[in-house]
């Protein structure tokens, strides 16, 4: 069977190479047609079926029967048998009608906050698929719901100032279980008013008012207009008297408290905006209020309690219902909520698929220890399915114009770490050489409390974990392959565009952690914690470069000298004869011997050959090189993915640290003091990096510093004015001209080929670990 293998590893092998470039030739044809010829193919969401299946509807049906259940009043066409009138004296005791609306959860409370944003949210989805809620003869009794609690939101305004946000006593509530139909406790009322100012719930009932009015414009247009009329009052309310009403009211913050009103001023503004189509509303939300409170470029949650992504997804489709005389100005600001939209819609539609390849790579790689059959079978199986499933998903990438502009970073930041790599190869042999082989195999490596932990936890462990602690689960190479695969998946939309810009983010930061890094350790030689490993690793001369003789050798292990060094400050020892070293021909690069100190068996071979050999690991300490590879790589993968495969990832990151330990690759320092260097590198390196769109960001700046004047000349009705300042801003913003298709054909096709040659290479590489 073992004589088998090899050639089963050949036939792998050239059908992988064969299929995948048949595959990326495919691929290479059609994304050029595909993106090169101007079709969007995700310009235009794709059109819902018209076929609804059964269960589907009736899971509908089923889904909104939950509205029926929380019915406060006096029902209509009651549908749940075992529920009846309730509430009937709501509001009384203000001479108001507060008896329709809807209970909250379990209890009997009306929270006036929820309420509508729960109003607001059935009427977004009855604009969106009111088709399909006809279809499955749910329609009328979602308006029916729905207008439940517009009904109350109007009757709870009965001024321009007033609001009732509230009914019932949560305290006395939350302690007695009863149905609603026999309850009798008393039902205080809570308001919101001038003196105390509740602008983020004044403003989501204005902004349910404004999309319900959407709802009912075609059905029963008088009820449409009245909604629309509470709406316009209460934004003008909760514009004018701002402040959070779980501030005003600190009562309410146990149940539903309030973060800020920023957004919800945005959100009413954006519904009343498309129920209006008054332009002053489209003012306020981006010229106006953008800077102050959109947060651009921040995606996050959407819930009763911040609207924001609702407030993004929502004006990013101004044309959904109909929109024209959009300046310059608020045109900018309406590509930055669709930016931070698309970002919100990625993080929420990604999935684990990302994650999964990741721990199918570890998991199939670490067969090797486990059953190396299992592990030649299954690995270019894996190898394989990743590539097809890259390849096949390159003709739809609609990002090449921005992996270009990132082509140059990318090159730049190859080379500085290839600089940083060449130079620490230069460091580890020369740091080795100066001193010989008889200093490294002769000095004890210094204590290490961390590695004493771990040796006595062997001790109160149990076996299981302990062997756990000791397997060999991943190491360098794949935490490498792991980047190479985070940088594919914006192929997937699993991370944002560019995947140059990512890459060349990894390599400049790991450029600078290096260098840091070769710096480092030549400036103080630590005795290596495996002695016999220099021996192991390079051939050069068994004593110290005369330079190390004279101000190291002669004090090394004498105590008074030292304290002679201290006091004189001079070198003052004699320090003998030693040998003369061999000295190659290596022409213009001749001066790197006194460095590598070649020995005579070594011949004179180029001087690369020499740095082939110059790997880490033997006193290449504070901090670990492979421990800065993890960490960046785990910091990577948290900032561009996040998710639960982010938090995999640094579990193998201390798994691969304590294993750094245990086996005496370094000392407990260097990988404490790697962990936190890697950490503060990323996050340096991403302060200034330039791998988002600049242009976006002057633009911006531009557009704050002229806010002003802009938005008095469009006061002034001066046109020229505002065209003027308008093209600054452009100005501002100015770039290069997008490259023509031909430069694109060429980028898009040497930058497949690229990258299936880095990744058949790296396979390679490393098929053996």
């Amino acid at each position: 069977m073992e004589s088998e293998t090899p050639e089963l590893k050949g036939w792998w092998s050239w059908i992988l190479v064969l299929v995948l470039a048949a595959l990326v030739l495919c691929a290479s044809s059609i994304s050029l047609w595909k993106n090169f010829h101007q079709l969007e193919i995700f310009q235009c969401a794709p059109k819902h079926s018209r076929v609804m299946v059964d269960k589907y509807a009736n899971a509908l049906s089923l889904s909104v029967q939950f509205f029926d259940v929380q019915k406060a009043g006096k029902l209509v066409n009651n549908k749940i048998s075992w529920r009846g009138d309730s509430a009937l004296g709501d509001g009384k005791e203000e001479n108001l009608d507060l008896t329709k609306g809807m209970y909250d959860a379990g209890d009997l409370m009306k929270f006036g906050f929820p309420m509508a944003f729960t109003a607001t949210i059935l009427s977004w989805a009855i604009l969106e698929y009111g088709d399909h809620m006809k279809q499955a003869k749910e329609l009328d009794h979602i308006q029916e719901s729905l207008k439940w609690i517009t009904d109350y939101l109007i009757n709870a305004h009965p001024s321009g100032n007033v609001l009732y946000i509230q009914v019932g006593d949560p305290e006395l509530d939350h302690k007695c279980w009863e149905r609603p139909e026999v309850m009798i406790e008393r039902r205080p009322l809570i308001q919101v008013n001038t003196t105390y100012p509740g602008t983020d719930v004044a403003a989501e009932t204005a902004a349910a008012m404004a999309s319900a009015s959407l709802v009912f414009r075609k059905k029963n247009s008088a009820y449409s207009k009245l909604l629309l009329k509470h709406a316009e009052q209460l934004f003008n309310f909760a514009d004018t008297y701002r402040g959070t009403y779980s501030i005003s009211i600190p009562g309410v913050q146990k149940y539903y408290n309030s973060t800020g009103y920023g957004d919800e001023l945005l959100w009413a503004a954006a519904w009343l905006y498309h129920a209006t189509g008054d332009h002053s509303y489209l003012t306020y939300v981006t010229v106006k209020n953008g800077n102050s409170f959109a947060n651009w470029g921040m995606p996050t949650w959407f819930c009763w309690d911040n609207k924001l992504a609702g407030t993004q997804v929502l004006l990013s489709r101004v044309s959904f219902f109909g929109s024209k005389d959009i300046l310059g100005a608020e045109n900018i600001a309406l590509q930055l909520y669709r930016k931070t939209a698309e970002a919100v819609l990625r993080r929420h539609r990604r999935g684990g698929g990302l994650g999964l390849a990741a721990i199918a790579y570890v998991s199939i790689d670490y067969l090797r220890h486990i059953s190396p059959a299992w592990h030649e079978r299954l690995q270019p199986a894996l190898w394989t399915a990743l590539a097809i499933a890259a390849i096949v998903r390159v003709p739809f990438y609609r990002h090449w114009s921005l992996e270009l502009r990132s082509a140059l970073p990318f090159i730049f930041s190859m080379i500085f770490m290839l600089s940083a790599l060449l130079f620490e190869a230069i460091s580890v042999r020369s740091v080795t050489a100066v001193l010989g082989l008889d200093w490294h195999n002769a000095q004890p490596p210094l204590p290490d409390v961390g590695q004493w932990l771990l040796l006595g936890l062997n001790e109160k462990l149990p076996q299981t974990v302990v062997n756990i602690l000791r397997s060999r689960i991943i190491g360098l190479h794949h935490f490498l392959m792991l980047f190479i695969m985070l940088g594919f998946s914006v192929l997937f939309n699993s991370v944002a565009a560019p995947g140059l810009g990512l890459g060349a983010r990894y390599m400049f930061t790991m450029g600078i952690g290096r260098l840091l890094w070769a710096i480092a350790f030549v400036s103080t030689i630590l005795p290596s914690p495996r002695p016999w490993c220099a021996s192991a690793r390079f051939q050069v001369p068994p004593y110290p470069h005369p330079w190390a003789q004279k101000y190291h050798v002669p004090y090394a292990t004498d105590s008074n000298a030292i304290r002679q060094i201290i006091r004189y400050d001079i070198a003052y020892a004699d320090p003998g004869e030693y040998n003369v070293d061999f000295q190659p021909d290596w022409g213009l690069m001749t001066f790197l011997a006194n460095f590598l100190r070649p020995t005579a068996s070594e011949g004179s071979s180029p001087w690369y050959h020499l740095l082939k050999k110059a790997g880490g690991g033997c006193n290449d300490l504070l901090y670990s090189g492979h421990m800065l590879v993890a960490v960046l790589t785990a910091m990577a993968w948290m900032e561009a993915y996040g998710g639960f495969s982010s938090a995999l990832i640094w579990i193998l990151v201390l798994h691969s640290a304590q294993r750094e330990i245990r086996e005496r690759h370094h000392y407990s320092v260097d990988c404490l003091v790697a962990i936190y260097m890697g950490i503060f590198l990323w996050k340096m390196t991403g302060l200034f990096w330039p791998i988002k769109d600049a242009s976006r960001d002057r633009r911006l700046k531009k557009l704050h510093k002229i806010e002003k004047r802009l938005i008095q000349a469009a006061k002034d009705s001066d046109m020229e004015q505002v065209r003027e300042l308008l093209g600054e801003v452009e100005l501002s913003s100015q770039v290069s001209k997008s490259p023509n298709s031909r430069v694109m054909w060429l980028f898009s096709a040497a930058t497949i080929f690229f990258t299936l040659g880095i990744v058949l290479l790296a396979f390679t590489l490393t098929s053996d670990g």
